[in-house]
Order: C-alpha cells, then sequence, then structure tokens
C-alpha cells in the first residue's frame, strides 16, 4: 500500500475523528502552532492512505545552548495502518530530515517497554537503548507502563 506523507500545514486534517491513539497530534499541533515547521529541526508530518489519516511523525527541538544538537522524534500510527509500513516511512522521513540539519547530531525517542514491533523498527534504523523510565506512563484503567530512550547519532 502507497502512503502520501506530508508537512501537514493543514491541521484540520490531522485529528479527522476523535481517536484515543492519535489525540496526542492535537497536543503535537498546539507544541508546534508557533514554530515554522517548514525550516529548521522542528518537524510535523502526516501519513494519509487515501484521505484517511494513516499516521503522523514529529521532531521537536529545544533552542537551548546545550541541548540545540538534539531533537526529539514522536511517532503515532493509527491502529487500521500498523504492520503496513506507515511508521517505517515515517521514521525514514523524520531521519531523512533531521541529517539534513547541520547542527543536529543525536535523535531521541521514548517507546513503550512493551512495544517490541516499534521497538525493532528502531533498532533497525540505527537506534540504540540508552536507558528506561520505570511507570513512566500511567493509563485510565490503572496500569503502569516503562519507557525505554532510544538514541540514533547523526554524526
Amino acid at each position: 500500500m502507497a502512503f502520501n506523507v506530508a508537512t501537514a500545514s493543514d491541521y484540520g486534517r490531522l485529528v479527522p475523528e476523535p481517536d484515543e491513539v492519535l489525540t496526542d497530534v492535537e497536543v503535537q499541533r498546539e507544541m508546534l502552532e508557533d514554530l515554522d515547521v517548514t525550516t529548521g529541526p522542528s518537524l510535523l508530518l502526516a501519513a494519509f492512505a487515501g484521505e484517511a489519516l494513516a499516521g503522523t511523525v514529529t521532531l521537536f527541538a529545544v533552542s537551548l545552548f546545550k541541548v540545540r544538537h538534539v531533537v526529539e522524534l514522536g511517532i503515532a500510527v493509527h491502529p487500521e495502518s500498523r504492520r503496513m509500513g506507515v511508521g517505517r516511512v515515517l521514521l525514514e522521513a523524520a531521519i531523512a530530515h533531521a541529517t539534513a540539519q547541520p547542527q543536529l547530531e543525536k535523535i531521541v525517542l521514548r517507546v513503550f517497554a512493551e512495544n517490541e514491533p516499534a521497538i525493532s523498527l528502531y533498532r533497525s534504523a540505527g537506534f540504540i537503548e540508552e536507558g528506561r523510565q520505570r511507570s513512566q506512563y500511567l493509563f485510565r484503567d490503572g496500569t503502569r507502563h516503562d519507557a525505554i530512550w532510544m538514541a540514533k547519532f547523526l554524526r
């Protein structure tokens, strides 16, 4: 299946319906609203399967001198689009964008410790595990989940 990846300048298309899995898209939109995502290290891309949102990827950069060489990656893939290559397409687009930014040296991300498909994808792209945050996520049902920090060094 082919996916169309485009800059998400039309934020209205990002969340066509309330979907718990992609609710961070709204948070991402709010965080990026005041940034120029067409230039510089920050990025927001969306993948569409036809007109349906398949997933999003973000790169968040902070302008503080001590961390301006690092960007944080976030990927959300709609449940109906998982295991179809959407995550890989979005990840490759984000890595290409980050690599083209001369000031960036490192991409970091957090992933649910039990999300083996995502961890495998990140490892295949050259990410390594840097640490674990115990009980980082607390779900409405009371369950807690660890987060694994991973990183890819670009230079």
